[in-house]
């Protein structure tokens, strides 16, 4: 359990959270900023797969995803607080 909770916060600052933060903040609707995070974290287990000789673990891959899709929901809900405030 402990591997897999390291495993996802591994996860949050690199290509799949940041650029689902950045999806979730500049998107209006919740479903596209999903679908965006979802494929930035698809796209950092190709970048990570390219870099690293052996095969990958499927746990990374759906770590990424799960990663990305959280953050660009904390990125969609900051930016609905943020509009609820002007």
């Amino acid at each position: 359990m402990e591997a897999l909770l390291a495993i996802f916060l591994v996860k949050i600052p690199s290509i799949a959270g940041v650029g689902g933060l950045i999806a979730g903040l500049l998107t209006r609707k919740l479903s596209k900023a999903l679908t965006i995070g979802a494929g930035l974290g698809v796209i950092d287990s190709i970048v990570l797969e390219m870099v690293r000789y052996g095969p990958g673990s499927p746990v990374g891959w759906v770590m990424a995803v799960l990663a990305a899709v959280l953050m660009a929901f904390v990125g969609w809900f900051i930016r609905l607080k943020i509009r609820e405030r002007s």
